[in-house]
């Protein structure tokens, strides 16, 4: 069963609109974001990403931005493994280990499960964090027509 996992970090100013075992509203400064399946994922009764593109952006503007955004699936490796789809901390709290804390967390889940972690990164001031947490650089593919370079990662347990 596929299924997605956040984690996050209480006690901090930024508020956490919603986070497994943290209440609703509760104070959070860092978060994480995991798929940690590679089954698809039934959400039939939802809009799809294409539909919420096009009501938001138009559909001349959405295409654009699914065809960018569909080189991310074309450059995933083969499942199993886990994603790291996001990792955000509270500028005023970055530099205190939250965010490795976070990822350390998903690389030990990803561990018990006997399977890696994927992520892509944007920013390229990224890379030295995520190296310092094990990842290696698989190569990198660029969002056409005008977006940035996308850098692939890996870690294996």
């Amino acid at each position: 069963m596929a299924g997605w996992s956040t984690s996050s970090m209480p006690s901090c100013r930024c508020q956490a609109p919603w986070a497994p075992g943290v209440p609703t509203g509760a104070p959070a400064c860092a978060v994480a974001l995991w798929r940690v399946d590679e089954g698809s994922l039934a959400f039939s009764s939802l809009p799809s990403v294409g539909g919420l593109l096009a009501a938001f952006l138009g559909v001349e503007r959405a295409t654009q931005v699914g065809n960018g955004l569909r080189a991310f699936a074309d450059h995933k490796p083969q499942p199993p493994f886990h994603y790291l789809q996001f990792l955000a901390v509270s500028p005023g709290h970055q530099g205190n280990g939250l965010g490795r804390a976070l990822v350390a967390h998903g690389q030990q889940r990803a561990a018990a499960a006997g399977v890696g972690v994927y992520l892509e990164s944007t920013n390229p001031r990224n890379l030295p964090f995520y190296g310092s947490c094990g990842f290696q650089r698989l190569g990198e593919f660029e969002l056409l027509p005008d977006g940035p370079p996308a850098f692939r990662l890996w870690w294996q347990p």
